[in-house]
This record gives structure tokens, C-alpha cells and sequence, in this order.
């Protein structure tokens, strides 16, 4: 490298001093970290093992609340609460929530009815092999 590529923004030698080869740094990464992920970190009292096995085999911290607000929603409904401030933003939550799981089904659904168009068109008879292998081994309930 030239002496004076410190200075010039536009040689590829003053750009070459902040950019790290392939493989020359650390190469393992986490893919796709949850927000919510299964790493329990316990700052306070706590045992983080009991927690991730409560979080992976029980019901995740979502399931959890989910279940919570349902019941504080039909606590609050038998009392007739209705002007409470904090319950309405638990209502409003609760609500985008629900819309939130059924617009993240339905991409499901259609991702599975895309895969299920390629594969007609592709290999139809694999198509019919596999709608055969959900009939034996899936109840399907008729709406």
C-alpha cells in the first residue's frame, strides 16, 4: 500500500483499512435472535435452568400472559369495569394480539397453498403422495 492512502477517500487501499476480509474475523453468528428466546438470564433470585425448561416444556412467557389477560379481561367484564384507563390498553393489546396471530396464519396458509401449487406443477405425483400421507396420518375436521 501506497504511503498516502490514509489520506485519499477514493483509493481502494484507504477503504481496504475498514473493511474486514471473508473469514477473518469471528464467523459464528446467531441466525434470526429472538427477543423472546430460550437463553434465560437471571439477574436477581431465580434459577435459569427451572425457567427455560418452564419457557421450552410448559408455556412460554406469551402463553403465559396470554392466559393472564384473559383472565383479568373477564374479571373486569363480571365487575362491569369499564373506565379504567390501564384496562382499556389491556383491551387495545389483547386485541392487536389476536390480529397480529390470525394475519401470521393466514401467511402460513397461503405460503403452504404456494408450496402446494409448486409442487402440483412440478410433481404431481408427489403431490397426491403427500395429500395421501396427511389423510392416514391427520384428522382434518370438516368446518
Amino acid at each position: 500500500m501506497s504511503g498516502n492512502y490514509m489520506l485519499n477517500p477514493w483509493s481502494t487501499e484507504f477503504w481496504q483499512q475498514f473493511l474486514n476480509h471473508p473469514v477473518s474475523g469471528e464467523v459464528d453468528q446467531e441466525i434470526l435472535p429472538s427477543w423472546f428466546s430460550t437463553n434465560i438470564t437471571v439477574t436477581g433470585l431465580g434459577e435459569p435452568e427451572l425457567e427455560q425448561k418452564i419457557v421450552t416444556q410448559v408455556a412460554t412467557y406469551g402463553k403465559q400472559l396470554g392466559e393472564l389477560t384473559e383472565v383479568v379481561l373477564a374479571l373486569a367484564e363480571a365487575s362491569h369495569l369499564s373506565g379504567n384507563e390501564a384496562l382499556q390498553e389491556l383491551r387495545s393489546i389483547a386485541e392487536r394480539i389476536e390480529q397480529t396471530k390470525q394475519a401470521h396464519r393466514m401467511s402460513v396458509q397461503q405460503r403452504a397453498e404456494r408450496a402446494l401449487q409448486d409442487l402440483a406443477e412440478s410433481d404431481p405425483e408427489g403431490l397426491s403422495r403427500l395429500i395421501a400421507s396427511f389423510q392416514t396420518t391427520c384428522v382434518i375436521h370438516d368446518p
